[in-house]
């Protein structure tokens, strides 16, 4: 798929303490646009890259077996199209995997009682064999730690740059397979994370 190399993190000043106090599921300044290519660059490589000891990451992981993958959906980049992207942290790259439909909600991805709505979704897909073979049924609590590992990195780091990012595990599976072409039990979504910009961005 196409790649688009994403700028280099940047250093963040926003000491830890205070992104940990200061981080909330929802602000109410989010606004529906998608971001600039160095705030991606940043929120995905800070938090889900790879560190300078490679091949590991900025998270663990059971037996450095990374079976979780990260799929961006809905008005990912500013100015740009809603769409679906794969997030490639070896490269640092965004694979733009097809464009989503011109009539697309971002609440078409939620279940009924779940109302939330973000400029996109990060979703985290367990890749199961990619453990299972190594650790049988119990990869399945190993993915979960995972991609909640995963997750905090991505609220912690959307914090520190004045992100709206909110945790979120209604969503609909089967919508969600069909926009991410994936199949059990192969592959699966299990946990998302809705992103969107805040009136105003440290970067």
């Amino acid at each position: 798929m196409p790649r688009i190399m994403l700028p280099q993190p940047r250093r963040l000043e926003t000491p830890l303490y205070d992104a940990i106090g200061n981080r909330r599921s929802l602000r109410r300044n989010g606004i529906a646009q998608g971001l600039s290519d160095e705030v991606l660059g940043t929120l995905l490589g800070t938090a889900l890259g790879v560190s300078t000891n490679a091949p590991l990451r900025h998270y663990p992981s059971a037996g450095a077996l990374f079976p979780i993958e990260t799929y961006l959906v809905g008005y990912v980049r500013k100015d740009a199209a809603p769409g679906v992207f794969h997030y490639h942290p070896t490269t640092h790259a965004l694979e733009h995997l097809w464009d989503m439909p011109a009539d697309f909600k971002p609440l078409d991805m939620n279940t009924s009682s779940a109302r939330i709505e973000g400029a996109f979704r990060i979703f985290f897909t367990a890749v199961w064999e990619r453990s299972s073979a190594k650790y049988g049924d119990f990869a399945y609590s190993h993915a979960l730690l995972e991609a909640g590992h995963m997750a905090q990195n991505i609220l912690l780091v959307a914090e520190a740059l004045s992100l709206s990012a909110r945790p979120l595990a209604g969503f609909d599976d089967a919508f969600i397979a069909d926009v991410l072409d994936i199949r059990a039990p192969y592959e699966q979504a299990v946990y998302s994370v809705t992103i969107s910009p805040s009136e105003t961005i440290t970067l």
